[in-house]
């Protein structure tokens, strides 16, 4: 491996790619961590370079499915022998906070025997632009690499990123990767930009978005319909600018909870990149999407989303009458001092719970298990006074969730 000496104005590197996602202001102790599939030019650029640090056509990137420490994937650098490359980002301010996750070569049939991965940084700041020593990556497995614990040389300086001037105003840094530094394949996962809080997760160019919509209730009763909508979306490498995949090649699929797998048959996206599923919640299932890809491609993922079907509770009586509300029931009166409750429960496996308390007491439960028809009921007496009931339905299976309770203000005469 070649010694990098050579430094290369600034000026000579154009921009040529960039990401789609930007984040607000954080709150707090929050984390803005922003999915990004494709490349804006305003924020980032392409440095493709040989071991002495001269513009060459040695990198070729791309964002795609595959490892990742989080989301479907992550930021693929391929190079030559005699290449170093990859993307350098462009913000302001906190030049010092900077850090990647990063997973070198591993091993892998382009990695030369014996060497372990490196990268080595690249950074623009004030005019100038500084290389690091090379630092290790992890060897197949991602790791957290920070800027700040690189030794960066440049014109008369030698030393740590905290003292390069300017380095709190405008500035272009990034991780650069290949094979001169024994590591001519790697993928970067996310770049942090300010401390921990602040970066964005680089996601795959083409990923398909999944939205549960529950018609009623969320999640859904079992017997009642839900919606999963899938979108087909593809963002420009290059721009950055997404668009609707027309005509993209999806189905859904469903795991349950007792690992069986159920596949829907494929649909065609429309203009929108829209496909559009509506089921009934028949009991709880994980579902994803995917679109299927022709020509050697893999195919596209979407990420999990879990749809529970809750256990169908229905509106609770109090002696006979119906609880007049959607999810409370308010000023409910009973001549006292013997009150029932009832309703009916679906499906079968499950129990009722009928919580009861005074304004200034403590509850007492009633269980209850449906009987005949799944109907249940519950007697019990109280003094006279204003009361908290709340109804509740137990799953005793795993293939659906608590009911959505009811609440009911309760006076007794």
């Amino acid at each position: 491996m070649r010694r990098l000496l050579m430094l290369v104005p600034a000026a000579l590197l154009a921009p040529l790619l960039a990401v789609a996602g930007h984040v607000g202001p954080a709150q707090g102790g929050e984390t803005f961590i922003s999915p990004t599939h494709g490349l804006d030019p305003d924020d980032w650029s392409l440095r493709r370079l040989d071991c002495d640090l001269v513009e060459a056509d040695t990198t070729r990137v791309g964002l795609t499915a595959g490892p990742a420490t989080s989301g479907q994937g992550s930021l693929l650098v391929e190079g030559t022998a005699d290449s170093l490359g990859g993307v350098v980002r462009h913000r302001s301010g906190s030049l010092p906070s900077v850090s990647v996750v990063v997973m070198g070569a591993g091993g892998g049939e382009d990695a030369p025997e014996g060497v372990a991965p490196q990268g080595v940084w690249w950074v623009e700041a004030g005019g100038v632009t500084y290389t690091s020593d090379p630092v290790d990556l992890g060897d197949g497995v991602f790791e957290r690499v920070h800027l700040d614990a690189a030794v960066l040389h440049g014109p008369d300086f030698t030393g740590s990123v905290r003292d390069v001037p300017g380095n709190q105003d405008d500035w272009t840094a990034g991780l650069l990767t290949g094979g001169c530094v024994g590591n001519p394949t790697a993928r970067l996962d996310v770049f942090f930009w300010k401390k921990s809080r602040f970066g964005d997760d680089l996601e795959p160019s083409d990923w398909l978005r999944l939205d549960h919509v529950a018609d009623v209730g969320d999640p859904p009763p079992v017997g009642s319909r839900f919606t999963l909508r899938a979108r087909a979306l593809h963002a420009g490498l290059l721009t950055g600018v997404v668009t609707p995949v027309d005509g993209a090649r999806v189905h859904f699929r469903r795991v349950l909870t007792d690992g069986a797998v159920r596949t829907t048959s494929e649909q065609r996206a429309n203009a929108r990149g829209w496909v559009t599923l509506r089921r009934t919640a028949d009991q709880s299932a994980t579902w994803r999407a995917r679109r299927d890809r022709s020509g050697g491609r893999p195919d596209v993922v979407s990420p999990a989303h879990d749809v529970h079907a809750a256990l169908a509770l229905s509106r609770p009586r109090l002696d006979g009458t119906p609880c007049p509300g959607v999810r409370a029931c308010e000023d409910m009166t009973v001549d006292g001092p013997r009150v029932v409750v009832s309703g009916t429960l679906a499906p079968p496996r499950g129990r009722v719970e009928v919580h009861v308390t005074p304004v200034d007491g403590d509850p007492t439960v009633h269980m209850v298990r449906p009987g005949p028809r799944q109907r249940w009921r519950t007697a019990f007496s109280l003094p006279a006074g204003r009361y908290h009931v709340f109804v509740d339905a137990l799953s005793t299976s795993p293939e659906y969730v608590d009911a959505n309770a009811w609440w009911l203000d309760l006076r007794v005469h």
